[in-house]
């Protein structure tokens, strides 16, 4: 998945978040309007249900004691059409209330006033019909109970109906409460998505990143010294190489001088010796100044890893080392075969000469896919491990530079020039290694992912 992907996954991720968020924000202030409305209307409901309540039970008690005071049937008539418009109103109620607290509010007013209807009835032709043996004083007191009852349950049914609120307070509770929840767990979801890209974009791209912007400096700045000594190289060279050539025809004379001298002949072979180390640092260090171009073709990697070993082997051999063949590849791939070649036996040369008695040298190769210049690319690796000593820490950072050496009779030249080598052929060089554990070399070359070949 390339960069731009895992963008537009994680932006599309937080974007659909936050829509539901806002989605669920919105929701709940939608629920508090609502909320806020259905309360003003219960209130207001209930104010009314008791208003209209009250109204109905004072009619009927006004005309009933009219009634009384009068004792004519327009009066009775008109007590009995009010208290026909409260049945009907309590029958209207019955449909709209739905709560058990209102319907059993309901239940008590309805006995109630069949109650009061009962008693009011002994006062229809001023004479008693209820209960003929009840004084009129008696009855006259039952009934005015009978209508506080009445108001007082009027009180009652405002109170029941005001009860919904509990109960619509609940479940608006209950479905803020899963509001809530699902708000706090796509929050959570989206904090652990973008913390999760956020590492795993880290991981992939910024952190490999960092490390080529480091392994750039480091070698820009190991180019910078090179380049440097490229112009020194020449004139030292030129230097150097010109008394050497005249020391070695003076030597070749004082030869035929001293032969049969056997101590000076000794001393020339010496001299001999010091002279071809010298002209060996001289190549080393115009290879390193000024390396040949690399003469790019398809080379067998493996066959070169074996070619190197049977070159070497016979050394080693007699110095207590195995050198082997490990895991490959079989892979052709556009190299300069002489440069690798030459990169390899340094790097098994440094491995053997790191071996304090036996020890083995592994040659190998394998591919894989790793980052490089900032995305996943094919790549094959040439390995070079040893069973040595390990490369101290203090070491390590200096490993490559030009003339940095930790053996009495080395030039300090050999890695730097193989890490050229592998640069000028559009590869790079690691290693790992553990004091006391040894050291694997790893060359590292891009393939073409449809020819199989190294870029540059």
């Amino acid at each position: 998945m390339t960069l731009l992907q895992r963008f537009t996954i994680l932006i599309t991720t937080a974007v659909a978040t936050l829509v539901l968020l806002g989605s669920a924000s919105w929701m709940l202030y939608g629920e508090f309007r609502q909320i806020g409305r259905y309360v003003e209307e219960v209130r207001s409901e209930s104010t009314r249900i008791a208003d209209q309540y009250l109204v109905r039970v004072r009619a009927i008690d006004v005309a009933l004691m009219q009634y009384e005071v009068r004792k004519d049937q327009a009066s009775w008539s008109q007590f009995v059409e009010q208290s026909r418009a409260l049945d009907g109103w309590l029958r209207q109620r019955a449909e709209d209330l739905a709560t058990p607290e209102e319907k059993d509010t309901l239940v008590r007013i309805h006995n109630t006033y069949v109650e009061f209807i009962e008693r009011a009835r002994i006062y229809e032709g001023n004479r008693f019909v209820a209960d003929m043996f009840t004084p009129k004083r008696i009855a006259r007191a039952n009934l005015e109970n009978t209508i506080s009852n009445l108001l007082s349950l009027g009180n009652d049914l405002s109170y029941a109906h005001q009860a919904r609120l509990a109960g619509l307070f609940k479940e608006t509770r209950d479905a803020l409460q899963l509001i809530a929840v699902f708000s706090v767990a796509a929050f959570m979801t989206l904090v652990g998505m973008l913390t999760w890209q956020g590492i795993e974009l880290y991981r992939r791209y910024v952190a490999p990143l960092r490390l080529q912007v480091i392994e750039q400096s480091e070698r820009l700045e190991r180019q910078e010294k090179i380049a440097s000594l490229g112009m020194l190289a020449s004139g030292v060279a030129h230097e150097i190489r010109n008394p050497l050539a005249a020391i070695k025809a003076r030597l070749y004379t004082l030869r035929k001088a001293v032969r049969s001298d056997a101590s000076a002949t000794e001393d020339a072979d010496i001299i001999q010796g010091e002279i071809n180390r010298l002209e060996d640092i001289v190549r080393d260090f115009l290879k390193l100044a000024r390396p040949p171009d690399p003469q790019i073709g398809p080379v067998a990697v493996d066959n070169v890893l074996r070619e190197v070993a049977e070159l070497l082997r016979p050394d080693f051999a007699g110095r207590g080392i195995r050198i082997q063949m490990g895991e490959s590849t079989g892979v052709t791939a556009q190299l300069d075969r002489e440069q690798l070649k030459q990169c390899l036996i340094n790097l098994a040369q440094n491995g053997a000469e790191s071996i304090d008695g036996e020890g083995t040298i592994t040659l190998g190769s394998s591919q894989d896919e790793v980052d490089w210049e900032g995305r996943r690319r094919k790549t094959l690796c040439i390995h070079i491990e040893d069973t040595g000593c390990g490369i101290p820490h203090d070491v390590q950072r200096r490993l490559f530079d030009p003339f940095f050496t930790t053996k009495a009779d080395g030039t300090g030249l050999g890695l730097s020039l193989t890490q050229r080598l592998v640069n000028g052929m559009g590869g790079r060089i690691a290693f790992q290694t553990q004091p006391g554990s040894g050291t694997n070399f790893n060359l590292y070359f891009p393939l073409d992912a449809t020819s199989g070949n190294p870029h540059r």
